[in-house]
């Protein structure tokens, strides 16, 4: 399965790091449908056709996804998005 494994430095506090990537993943689950839950800095998360988890850590936020058959044409589309959301979230 192709992945998607993004690795970005965030020089916020790990407590509000986490707290913007929380109002990330509330908007994730309204857009497109996904589960998830949080065990300690870590936030695994799935839906038909992906899974994945985002980690943050005391100086990075770091984002992997395994994509299914169907989301592969999407891959750099989803890859660009995520750069987005964190430079616009945690710069």
């Amino acid at each position: 399965m192709p992945k998607v494994d993004i690795r970005e430095p965030c020089h916020l506090p790990q407590a509000e790091a986490r707290q913007r990537i929380e109002q990330i993943v509330s908007k994730m689950h309204e857009q497109f449908g996904t589960q998830g839950e949080w065990n300690g800095d870590c936030y695994r998360f799935s839906r038909p056709g992906l899974s994945g988890q985002v980690t943050v850590g005391a100086d990075h936020v770091r984002i992997e996804i395994e994509l299914g058959l169907l989301m592969t044409p999407l891959k750099p589309m989803i890859e660009q998005e995520i750069h987005r959301k964190f430079k616009q979230h945690l710069s």
